[in-house]
């Protein structure tokens, strides 16, 4: 059975597609000759690296160098944060623990958000809008 590692964008589907392309030309390199294949599922915003064999803890880390170095020298990439759990690698952008506890909610049906304004346009799906 070969390892695999999961790199998931938090439904950031552009930027996906973006990393995707840039590590399909990195991942070129004879150093990373152990790769079985690399997809794209733009549906859910990830990309999957399936490894013929070898050292997946090795493999993570020079993955996430890439993405580092991909960050650093991208200007419209620094609000982003790479973290990472067992087998995932996770690229999203860091949000303020302040932001996450400001939750503004709907009377009607409970759903939540931090903005007034998707508040507001989220009141006319009650009415049909």
């Amino acid at each position: 059975m070969k390892d695999s590692l999961k790199i998931d964008f938090a439904r950031n589907v552009e930027l996906a597609k973006k990393i995707f392309n840039l590590l399909v030309r990195e991942l070129r390199k004879p150093k990373l000759s152990n790769i079985h294949d690399i997809q794209l599922n733009a549906e859910q915003a990830d990309i999957i690296i399936n490894l013929k064999s070898g050292n997946l803890t090795g493999f993570k880390k020079i993955i996430k160098n890439i993405l580092m170095d991909l960050f650093k020298n991208d200007t419209n990439l620094f609000s982003y944060e790479i973290s990472e759990f067992e087998n995932i690698i996770i690229v999203a952008k860091k949000i303020e623990l302040e932001k996450l506890t400001r939750f503004l909610s709907c009377e009607i049906c409970g759903y939540k958000t931090i903005y007034e304004e998707e508040l507001f346009t989220h009141r006319y799906t009650h009415a049909g809008l």
